[in-house]
């Protein structure tokens, strides 16, 4: 992740730009309500990992073109949903008809319920605190200090809790999905665990996937797969050694 580095640059996108470099520094110890220039409003906790995630989606723009690019009605599936920043845009898109959002870590899913809530996007958003895997049951969660947007499946150090599972074809089956017009995923670690056992009749229905990938996965691998099932991919690296964005359209 790369830091907020002026005023200037936290100016331009939130409407509290004092109030937010106090959450950075942690000068907040319980989570406050910070507003964006385009209207949304997110409940975060003091420190580095929310705002900077809210940074990525709204200022750097991750996931701008993809959201640009939805059909009509467009269904999406967010796993790895934190507290919501993917989520709220990907529901504030007229396009957007219905945005499946799963995060199992419960001190993240509270403050994505209330993030939906305070931006009035219940009925657009289905909320599941569940962790998605390659296997539908209950595994261990593994908690980073780095902090909740580090938790991890598969990155096991630290202590760890104990959530449910569901596999991406079970999302699918469970929900009644038919075709999902964008797939967000980021899920430390996870991602090879779930696309792999997916079944190719449901790897069929996903029209495009917006990654994050991370150090412990095969790259050159997963590209290769995703290509095997008929997406042009294209990737980019970050700053961060394993780390970057991968682009699966079809």
């Amino acid at each position: 992740m790369r830091p907020i580095k002026t005023f200037r640059e936290t100016k331009r996108l939130f409407k509290q730009p004092f109030k937010v470099l106090a959450l950075w520094k942690k000068f907040y110890k319980k989570p406050s309500i910070i507003k964006l220039h385009n209207g949304l409003k997110f409940n975060v906790r003091p420190g580095i990992p929310d705002i900077q995630m809210i940074k990525e989606v709204f200022q750097d723009k991750q996931y701008h073109e993809a959201l640009q690019a939805l059909p009509k009605k467009a269904i999406i599936l967010d796993l790895g949903a934190n507290i919501g920043t993917f989520t709220t845009l990907a529901a504030k898109n007229q396009n957007t008809k219905k945005v499946y959002a799963y995060e199992p870590f419960p001190e993240n899913t509270a403050l994505l319920v209330r993030n939906i809530a305070m931006n009035d996007l219940n009925e657009k958003v289905s909320i599941n605190a569940e962790a998605v895997s390659g296997k539908s049951g209950t595994t261990k969660f593994y908690l980073n200090h780095k902090g909740p947007a580090t938790h991890s499946l598969h990155n096991k150090t630290g202590k760890s809790i104990t959530v449910p599972t569901i596999s991406l074809s079970q999302i699918l089956k469970k929900q009644k999905i038919k075709k999902v017009d964008l797939l967000k995923l980021d899920v430390e670690g996870a991602e090879e665990d779930i696309l792999f056992n997916t079944t190719k009749t449901d790897l069929k229905k996903i029209k495009h996937i917006v990654m994050e990938y991370h150090p412990n996965i095969n790259l050159n691998k997963l590209l290769t797969f995703l290509k095997k099932n008929n997406f042009q991919v294209s990737h980019r690296a970050s700053n961060e050694p394993g780390i970057g964005i991968i682009d699966a359209r079809k």
